[in-house]
């Protein structure tokens, strides 16, 4: 899935664990990502043929439709294209480098787009195969990937898979993070202590931090909207793009929301490109709209039993806000997951805000707690 994997944990055979573990993650990769031509989500991509899938991408497409209508659609998993259309970080190079922007996608294309994941353009039959709807296949303008991209909650489903595993091979407790942003725990650290997760500061450097949360069990997810930094190059260096380095937000957890990107330029041009509202562009897309969200909040976390549900809600968070979630369409794909529909947040706007069991502790009152021990 593009993206880096931790498993801290105790109890259980080391090897044995981390040996099943790693074999799983393949498998999750080969059925999910849309990097991989012969994996499930790239097969039903192709065209309208009925595409047998395996009884896990099943439940994951079946969770990501009933996820997307709980949330309004501002959760989609039917906006691959969108990220093609809206090439964020090709726009960034070429602010950067001096080359000519590409322009923007057409309205007549976003609203076929749009209207594909409203629909949805794919169905399931009773066997549990899907396919891209007749009819609608043709409809979509030609691109390189295909519409269904389940990156959106993938690394929430993996997380939760892998802990599972890991509990089932012996470990007393086990905390998974995928990507950094996606965390899965069971138990307790071996220190007989909760998990401790560090929040990023989304208006700081990749290793600062706001505050902690405190997790006994289930999943967490943040998603976060970080805009560029646009940085006048220092003295005696020479104007270059540097991306920037992946967060890791402490030895327990390696929590945080996507690094942003710095780029040294120019003075003159970095106020011209700071006007150009389009650099602000993130990876967030209001499947809605068809264009990057203009969210009220930096970032947004949840926690809950599910790590499918909390990747939903906190991207949802982002894109439409709170009001945006039917929390009774929400109950039923719980009751029918046969999970808990109760979910805590801590979001991040003009100030850091959380829901009254979420646990949040800002960082000054973490007294005693370094940025490498969160």
């Amino acid at each position: 899935m593009g993206t880096r994997v931790d498993i801290i944990g105790h109890g259980g055979d080391l090897r044995e664990i981390t040996s099943q573990c790693c074999a799983l993650l393949a498998e999750l990769e080969s059925l999910w990502s849309v990097f991989r031509p012969d994996s499930d989500v790239s097969r039903i991509n192709e065209g309208d043929s009925w595409c047998e899938v395996d009884e896990r991408s099943d439940a994951l497409l079946q969770d990501a439709l009933a996820l997307s209508e709980a949330c309004g659609g501002a959760f989609n998993p039917l906006i691959g294209q969108l990220g093609e259309l809206w090439d964020v970080k090709g726009w960034r190079r070429a602010l950067v480098e001096g080359r000519p922007l590409p322009s923007p996608p057409s309205e007549e294309v976003l609203a076929s787009v749009r209207a594909w994941a409203a629909e949805p353009g794919i169905e399931r039959d009773d066997a549990g195969r899907w396919r891209l709807r007749r009819g609608r296949a043709k409809s979509l303008p030609a691109f390189r990937r295909g519409p269904i991209d389940l990156g959106g909650i993938a690394k929430g489903a993996g997380a939760d898979e892998l802990r599972d595993a890991a509990v089932r091979l012996g470990a007393e407790g086990v905390l998974v993070s995928m990507g950094t942003s996606s965390i899965a725990v069971h138990g307790h650290r071996a220190d007989g202590g909760e998990w401790r997760v560090g929040l990023r500061d989304p208006d700081g450097a990749e290793n600062e931090w706001i505050g902690r949360v405190m997790l006994k069990g289930g999943a967490l997810s943040t998603s976060g909207a970080c805009g560029p930094r646009l940085l006048a190059p220092r003295a005696g260096q020479a104007s270059e793009a540097g991306q920037g380095a992946e967060v890791r937000q402490g030895r327990e957890t390696g929590q945080g929301a996507e690094a942003r990107r710095e780029d040294h330029v120019s003075e003159e041009r970095s106020g011209a490109l700071l006007r150009d509202p389009r650099i602000w562009g993130h990876h967030i897309l209001d499947p809605r709209t068809g264009s990057p969200a203009a969210p009220r909040l930096r970032q947004a976390t949840v926690m809950c039993e599910s790590g499918v549900m909390a990747e939903a809600l906190s991207t949802a968070l982002i894109v439409g806000g709170v009001e945006c979630i039917d929390e009774e369409k929400l109950r039923e794909w719980a009751h029918r997951r046969g999970v808990s529909s109760e979910w805590e947040w801590v979001v991040v706007g003009e100030e850091t805000i959380s829901s009254p069991a979420a646990g949040w502790i800002p960082k000054e009152e973490s007294a005693g707690v370094s940025s490498l021990e969160r």
